[in-house]
């Protein structure tokens, strides 16, 4: 009989993720809102609480919780848990930026604020309380539907001006000049407005003629067909502005191609234009200047099938002294990414080349977040509700290593297929089997295998006991590919199974015979799991009938000794949630025992390391919104403890799934499991470090590819580290271990950074610039000489004290951190 622990599940939500990367991704996404406080446009980055490094501040246009986002840099580009600063439903946002407005020394923040289908006309000013925390909105009017904006002097009387595109009805830019005065009486004027055209969308600012005042040029997006326009404005020198020279962002272009930069492209010291656009593919265009007028275009292409740039990035981030371009293409399908075209040191570009990121980037920003010398290019991805931030590896944002790019794949696991020592990755779906053999060091040769059918879901087992990994596809029916001890495989071996519809297969010793049985899902109209009994060769099988479920579709499975009673278990989810078969050793199960939790996908693990099974899972996920995980801790009596819930990823995915596939493994290898969901809209992984009583912290992301879709978790190039290989639409891609922290023996160091944690629990590391970094999360086994280490630092109240390190013996003889004492 399964006992549930009544009452509410328990919530966590822990201020700290993990700062130090576990994997080298290609990017890394930080949440920007949980729904309905998600769906991010733009951001801005300055120094918010004077501490020497960038922050960000993103502004957020879903109308149910619209506002601003505050995520504090770490110091070492990674960033913390956001701070909101809402405004009123439907004051959706458009722009935002990071500037001393109020004259106090310190970075405030100004949003325009667009509301619903442009039905707002204000622009909303937060000011800095000088340690990065804000005020309440203050509101000025602006004109109908501002959108984007740009600052600058443009009256030349030394303060900050805010120049706006406004979308709505009178179609204008509104000039906000400063009021001149400081402190809480600092603000705006009224606007003055200039009739510019339809759907003014960007704006960006630069003398253009030499004059010594700043002009602008503004790009707009017909709403109903023709050609998009970009129209430049002349200063006066008052911040009054006449029309000047007029045309399309790209000849040719259609809608939303508004994008619009000034820059030296050429470097002679006037601003160029660069604008966005596409005649069938994504499209940039370079308009030299010549004396303040602009010539005609010069168009470079995009990567094909690449949508019309939404931003354009113009930095120089090969740090050859020449600017390269940074197009930024959301699509929410396969190419949202940006397309970098590197100049050639002439004034010209290169083919562009293609990198994705998280799903919709609308906008984009060149800063060194990292601080490391060169700049980064960091994308806000909308659909995903992420900051994107893609690292500068000399010069270049290198893709993830990648095989069979061209196939269709669904699983992916990893196993010794051929007994050399290291591990294989073994991938099937629609287009067949795959294998990435492994040759020592993470260098891999390709192999292919045959499948029957096109494959929904693979496991990898010893069927015949001969010590070798064989292979189990299930799509209709189920197939087992026999090792040859050495890699190779026969012909697939099919059991016909008689279901409905493709589903699911796991792997369990059902009857105590030594030998792995297997268990088929059918989430079909029959609505069925299949059981056979594996006769010893592992691919000869006898029926042992089916579990009838009549609470609707099973989805997925698995098996684990959950009462402790010497037999397997199985689980499954359907319309009444998670239940539990309980095995009698011999193919029959009893009645099943619903949890009364709603998850899938899900697993079996033993998150607490107690030696009981506890369940891994997640909450049914709507078309839009937030995932959550939960963990049930195990009784080893067959009962449950209530779950704990851990927010995970964000997302307006449509027809996409926010999330496929979760995986339980401990990725940091401190003995303690971690949880993993590979997230198939997002694109991207997020891992969720245990903390060794079941809850978990909160969610750090990792870029993969398009699609993702099923991830497997090893040592790959025998590092040492845990390595991913993950399944996407872009073939297999491996993320590598990356090891930041170096275990010394401490003496005297600076804490950058210190947290309290409930219980005083910290985790001590030491960064590549020996100092001390302090993170709020289990103790972890840390070198030392000495019981206690006293180090000098700021306190979590931010007086000066000395932190006293507690540290006891572990089970390997090394100490572990036990509690912080102030």
């Amino acid at each position: 009989m399964l006992t549930f622990l009544a009452g509410a599940a328990v919530a966590t939500s822990l201020a700290f993720g993990q700062s130090r990367p576990l994997f080298e991704a290609a990017w890394r996404a930080y949440d920007v809102g949980d729904f309905p406080t998600f769906a991010p446009v733009a951001a801005d980055y300055g120094d918010l609480d004077g501490d020497g490094d960038l922050d960000a501040v993103v502004a957020r246009e879903y109308w149910w919780s619209p506002g601003i986002s505050v995520l504090l840099n770490r110091g070492d580009g990674s960033f913390e848990q956001e701070v909101l600063y809402n405004v009123s439903q439907q004051m959706d946002l458009g722009d935002v930026a990071v500037r001393d407005f109020d004259l106090d020394g310190d970075l405030d923040a100004l949003a325009t604020v667009t509301g619903q289908s442009g039905s707002n006309s204000q622009v909303a000013l937060w000011r800095n309380n000088g340690d990065g925390s804000f005020s309440s909105a203050q509101l000025f009017p602006a004109g109908p539907g501002p959108t984007g904006m740009t600052t600058a002097d443009f009256n030349g009387d030394g303060f900050v001006d805010v120049l706006v595109a406004n979308s709505g009805s009178n179609s204008t830019v509104a000039l906000l000049l400063h009021n001149g005065q400081s402190g809480a009486q600092a603000g705006f004027l009224a606007p003055q407005r200039t009739t510019v055209g339809t759907n003014c969308n960007r704006v960006a600012a630069a003398d253009l003629d030499g004059d010594g005042d700043v002009d602008a040029v503004v790009g707009r997006a017909t709403i109903t067909g023709g050609p998009d326009g970009i129209n430049v404005l002349i200063n006066d020198g008052t911040g009054s502005f006449s029309l000047g020279q007029s045309f399309t962002s790209v000849p040719g272009a259609s809608r939303n191609s508004f994008a619009v930069v000034l820059a030296d492209i050429n470097g002679d010291g006037s601003p160029d234009l660069v604008s966005g656009g596409a005649t069938g593919v994504g499209q940039v265009a370079i308009r030299l200047n010549n004396s303040g007028t602009f010539g005609n275009p010069t168009v470079y292409s995009l990567t094909e099938w690449s949508f019309t740039p939404w931003d354009i990035v113009v930095a120089d981030f090969t740090q050859d002294g020449w600017l390269d371009i940074a197009a930024v293409t959301p699509s929410g399908r396969f190419i949202d990414g940006f397309n970098l075209l590197v100049n050639n040191g002439a004034g010209g570009y290169g083919a562009a080349i293609y990198r994705h990121s998280a799903k919709w980037p609308y906008s984009g920003d060149a800063r060194d977040i990292d601080a490391d010398g060169d700049l980064d290019l960091i994308l806000v991805a909308n659909d995903s509700s992420v900051l994107a931030v893609h690292e500068n590896r000399g010069g270049q944002f290198p893709s993830l290593p990648s095989y069979f790019e061209t196939d269709t794949l669904a699983r992916v696991h990893l196993a010794d297929l051929d007994r050399d020592g290291d591990l294989d990755v073994v991938a099937a779906g629609a287009s067949g089997g795959r294998i990435l053999r492994n040759q020592g060091s993470g260098s891999f040769t390709t192999q292919t295998f045959a499948t029957p059918w096109t494959v929904t879901d693979m496991q990898l087992g010893d069927m015949n006991g001969d010590g070798a990994v064989d292979i189990v596809l299930r799509y209709y029916d189920f197939a087992v590919l026999l090792n040859d001890g050495s890699g190779g495989f026969g012909a697939p071996v099919v059991t016909r199974t008689g279901s409905s519809r493709p589903g699911e297969v796991g792997l369990f010793d059902l009857d105590s015979d030594g030998d792995l049985d297997v268990v088929a899902t059918d989430p079909g109209p029959l609505s069925r799991v299949y059981l056979f009994r594996n006769l010893g060769n592992g691919t000869s099988f006898a029926s042992e009938g089916y579990i009838a479920d009549a609470d609707g579709i099973p989805f997925g499975v698995d098996g684990a000794d959950v009462d402790e009673d010497g037999d397997v278990d199985l689980m499954f989810s359907n319309a009444l949630g998670m239940a539990l078969y309980y095995g009698n050793n011999d193919f029959t199960f009893s009645p099943p025992e619903p949890t009364g939790i709603q998850g899938y996908p899900f697993r079996f693990g033993d998150v607490n390391g107690d030696g009981h099974t506890d369940i891994v899972y997640q909450q049914p996920q709507e078309s839009f919104g937030t995932v959550f995980v939960g963990t049930m801790l195990g009784f080893g009596d067959g009962g449950f403890d209530r779950p704990i819930i851990t927010a995970g990823p964000n997302g307006r995915e449509g027809s996409f799934r926010i999330t496929s596939d979760l995986d339980v493994y401990d990725v940091d290898l401190d003995g303690v499991q971690d949880v993993i969901l590979t997230n198939n809209a997002p694109n991207d992984l997020s891992v969720f470090l245990g903390m060794g009583d079941g809850s978990l912290l909160a969610q750090d992301r990792y870029g993969a590819a398009y699609a993702a879709s099923s991830s497997a978790f090893g040592d790959l190039n025998g590092d040492g580290l845990t390595d991913a290989a993950v399944v996407t639409r872009d073939g297999v891609v491996l993320l590598y271990g990356v090891q930041t922290s170096s275990i010394v023996t401490p003496t005297q160091f600076t804490v950058t950074r210190g947290a309290q944690t409930s219980g005083g629990l910290t985790d001590l590391f030491f960064s590549d610039d020996s100092y001390l970094n302090v993170e709020a999360r289990r103790p972890t086994e840390v070198a030392a000489a000495s019981v206690e280490i006293e180090v000098e630092g700021v306190s979590p109240t931010e007086n000066p004290s000395t932190l006293k390190f507690v540290l006891e013996a572990g089970q390997s003889g090394t100490p572990v951190l036990q509690r912080i004492e102030l």
